[in-house]
């Protein structure tokens, strides 16, 4: 008798597998991108209270995506990258 349950559960694993591999490499590009276009926000004119209060937002998601990557949580950094670009307009 066959087990084709067997065959369904090795393609999910292999999916879900895959799916890391691709969110590991998207973190550092996203980081990358967040981390030139706040050097690039630091040089725009802007009022200091909100640009300090948007550029330690920033640096705090930065910190924390940077943080998730080296742990292997990719999601997570994935999540913390891009709202650190939607923090800056991105």
């Amino acid at each position: 008798m066959r087990r084709p349950w067997l065959a369904v559960v090795a393609a999910g694993l292999m999916v879900a597998a895959s799916a890391g591999a691709v969110a590991a490499s998207q973190c550092p590009g996203l980081i990358k991108q967040a981390r030139e276009a706040l050097a690039q926000y630091k040089r725009s004119p802007m009022p200091a209270p909100v640009k300090d209060a948007t550029v330690a937002a920033v640096e705090t998601n930065l910190r924390g995506a940077q943080g998730a990557h080296d742990a292997g949580e990719h999601a997570e950094s994935t999540r913390q990258a891009r709202e650190a670009l939607k923090l800056l307009g991105k």
